[in-house]
């Protein structure tokens, strides 16, 4: 399976008679799917291999960062 990142338009793809939903934009699909999808311009692109993290969810260790900041 590919995981790839979907035009915002998108809302699923179906491929050999199986629907593939798009989920918080993007999609997981077969290899060869994702071969198809690519090579034809729809939008789709590949997608990293883990999602990015919301803006406002703080990454381990940024809290404590952010505590000594401003304090004399």
């Amino acid at each position: 399976m590919v995981r790839l990142k979907a035009d915002p338009n998108a809302g699923g793809v179906s491929y050999k008679g199986k629907e593939y939903p798009v989920v918080k934009g993007f999609i997981e699909v077969p290899d060869e799917a994702a071969g198809e999808l690519l090579g034809f311009g729809w939008g789709f692109t590949l997608a990293r291999s883990q999602p990015a993290p919301d803006a406002d969810q703080k990454q381990p260790g940024e809290e404590a960062a952010l505590e000594g900041k401003g304090k004399k």
